[in-house]
């Protein structure tokens, strides 16, 4: 049965799934130059089940079986039973027309080509899946291409792709350059986590390759991550991490830590990253000021130069005086400073519009202001996560905030930003005794 692989990353897991030829070519609706059909015109759909194939969510028509592919798998592969996981169902949004889902390039040229006659759309599919083992998965993702390739199984550029980003992380993890991390959920519950450094100039083209080779089906996942730099992120720090924590496990660094009190913040962080579990048994101030402390140590690690002529500047905005019962969205801009005293601001629309006051900023062809600033956001988003959507846009200039937001960046992360380098503007009333909540008392004596 020839079926062509295909592999996607949904919910921190490599799901595998497959396209069968033969069930392509037995579709009755399908019409190929190998097996036209007079007929075909006449079963083609109404105008009111065309409608209903749009909107609704259907079964994949010639996607390959959860049975079938862990047959193919396991029996004409040989594929261990350890290095794969549970079957399942993810949704992918592909292109179709009429007839159904479009077959990928691969499927297409391995059945004599396909003559396109109606114009396609991205419709709702549901695609059974066969996920790789989650215990050892930079090393069964390697192992698994290497057993495909050998086999001669015809296979998407999916796997290729996934293939070369976990070789780009095991010679990150070779070159030691991974660190420590920790991540709080809206709860405020800890957790300790390993990720990859990709902040490092000497491997900045190689992830612009990735992003730029990413196959557009990788971001077809329905409910999955759909910008390019989101999904790589997701893929290299889970690769690391899950690599790195069996590593220390097995070699039972934990133990190292019997004994030792959890109000020390550095044996509560190595206890979310030398075990199994990755949560951190603290919380409330000592919780808050631990993540504060780690984000700290993490923004300083980026070594740059104090004294470059450019770097970056935010500056969060007052909303707009208006109906007080609509909620407040406040607007943290991006933008450059230059290192003088005082310095000068240009906002990052500026940049992208490629103003006069942006020119004179370059000061000399070799500084490249929109470069920087993609750099200085890179930096930043390491410091406050919730920039990093902003690495996905085109031309990124500002972030809206609610009210809760802008008051923790005002009381958290400004005075990490402006001690990792970067420019902070924040309201003229912030840090005044105005803005402050106090109590005020009145003494009066009775008359006499």
């Amino acid at each position: 049965m020839l079926v062509v692989l295909h592999a996607n990353w949904y919910q921190g897991s490599l799901h595998l799934w497959g396209e069968s030829a033969r069930k392509f070519v037995l579709l009755p609706d399908r019409d190929t130059p190998v097996r036209a059909s007079k007929s075909v015109a006449s079963e083609r759909p109404t105008r009111a089940e065309a409608i209903d194939r749009i909107t609704d969510l259907s079964v994949h028509p010639y996607a390959t079986t959860g049975i079938e592919l862990d047959g193919l798998l396991r029996g004409e592969c040989g594929i261990s039973d350890g290095m794969l996981g549970d079957v399942g169902t993810i949704e992918l949004r592909l292109p179709r027309d009429l007839l159904g889902p479009w077959p990928s390039d691969r499927l297409a040229s391995a059945v004599g080509g396909i003559e396109a006659r109606q114009d396609t759309w991205l419709g709702p599919f549901a695609v059974p899946t066969i996920q790789l083992a989650p215990k050892d998965l930079l090393g069964n993702l390697l192992e698994f291409s290497d057993v495909i390739s050998g086999k001669g199984l015809d296979h998407g550029h999916s796997i290729n792709w996934f293939n070369s980003v976990a070789r780009f992380v095991l010679e990150l993890m070779a070159d030691q350059r991974f660190i420590p991390s920790m991540h709080r959920h809206d709860d405020g519950a800890l957790q300790g986590l390993w990720r990859p450094w990709l902040l490092d100039e000497e491997i900045a083209d190689h992830l612009s390759g990735f992003m730029r080779g990413m196959p557009p089906v990788l971001r077809a996942v329905v409910g999955g991550e759909d910008e390019p730099w989101s999904l790589l992120e997701s893929v290299t720090g889970t690769l690391a991490e899950l690599t790195i924590r069996q590593l220390l496990v097995e070699d039972d660094f934990a133990d190292s830590l019997d004994d030792r009190q959890l109000d020390d913040p550095h044996v509560a962080w190595l206890h979310g990253l030398l075990k199994n579990e990755n949560d951190l048994s603290v919380n409330g101030e000592f919780g808050h000021s631990l993540f504060l402390d780690v984000r700290r140590w993490i923004g300083r690690l980026d070594e740059v130069d104090r004294n470059r002529a450019l770097r970056g500047y935010l500056s969060l905005q007052d909303p707009p005086a208006e109906d007080p019962d609509v909620p407040k969205i406040w607007h943290l801009l991006l933008g450059l400073e230059t290192n003088e005293s005082p310095p000068d601001h240009i906002l990052a629309e500026e940049i992208w519009q490629q103003t006069r006051d942006a020119k004179r900023f370059s000061g000399s062809d070799d500084l490249d202001p929109q470069e920087t600033l993609i750099a200085e956001l890179g930096r930043a988003a390491r410091i406050y996560p919730k920039l990093e959507p902003l690495l996905n846009e085109r031309t990124p200039s500002r972030l809206e905030l609610t009210t809760q937001e802008a008051s923790a960046f005002l009381g958290e992360i400004h005075s990490l930003l402006e001690e990792s380098g970067f420019g902070v503007d924040v309201p003229e009333w912030w840090g005044s005794e105005d803005h402050r909540v106090g109590l005020r008392l009145l003494i009066d004596t009775p008359e006499l």
